[in-house]
């Protein structure tokens, strides 16, 4: 089995991202009443969980356990 290269990490993280953070506007536009506030909420959301994400995928592709070699 192939290592995914950085790039092909990145657009996953970004693309998985988007879904979740429209889920995150919607549920944050729900408590807050405010567009202003939800979109804030999501923009945050967007790029602190696209970074942690990143860092967790490159970790795992240091980890051999369950993979056929």
């Amino acid at each position: 089995m192939s290592k995914e290269t950085h790039k092909r990490s990145i657009v996953k993280s970004c693309l998985y991202r988007l879904f979740g953070t429209l889920v995150t506007i919607i549920i944050a536009l729900v408590f807050t009443s405010s567009l202003p506030a939800s979109l804030g909420i999501g923009f945050i959301e967007l790029i602190s969980k696209i970074l942690l994400y990143y860092v967790y995928d490159r970790i795992w592709q240091n980890i051999k356990w369950g993979r056929d070699e």
